[in-house]
């Protein structure tokens, strides 16, 4: 099934002529994320994604380079958990995220979180600290781009409605 719907958005987009091969998921990374250290508490975590109305959330060790991630199905996990309290973002975390560098090619990364199953990637800069995060919703708001015709456009993204 997903190879069908790869092949049909594809040949949209051919239709549009539309170089979608050249185009980076950078420029469609939510930039400057915020993210949480290992030693964050699950409290903390909870407080900061409901502020920043965010479904993920990266965590970094001592060198600001990631290695987990916090989704909300993660938290959703602990819920329940009476002393979550005394947890931390590392016991939590879905560890060794999947990273792509900020060059990499829009159309690959997409592919790399529908294969993996995943809802967003963190996205990296040459030197491997995290220059974003690339979610869903980043995908989707690239994919409305390119079917209009919009791409390199100055449009508004789905979350700023």
């Amino acid at each position: 099934m997903f190879k069908l719907y790869a092949r049909f958005i594809k040949e949209k987009i051919v239709k549009k002529n539309t170089d979608f091969e050249n185009l980076t998921v950078e420029e469609y990374t939510t930039p400057s994320p915020i993210f949480v250290k290992a030693d964050a508490s699950i409290t903390t975590v909870m407080k900061e994604m409901q502020k920043r109305e965010i479904r993920h959330l990266p965590v970094v060790n001592g060198e600001g380079m990631a290695i987990g991630v916090i989704s909300e199905r993660d938290l959703a996990s602990v819920s329940t958990f009476a002393f979550k309290a005394d947890l931390k973002a590392e016991d939590v975390m879905t560890p060794d995220p999947i990273t792509v560098n900020y060059h990499a090619s829009l159309l690959d990364s997409a592919f790399l979180m529908a294969e993996n199953k995943i809802g967003s990637l963190i996205v990296n800069n040459d030197e491997g600290n995290i220059y974003g995060i690339f979610t869903s919703t980043d995908a989707i708001n690239a994919l409305i781009e390119v079917l209009r015709g919009d791409v390199g456009e100055d449009i508004p993204h789905i979350h700023d409605y």
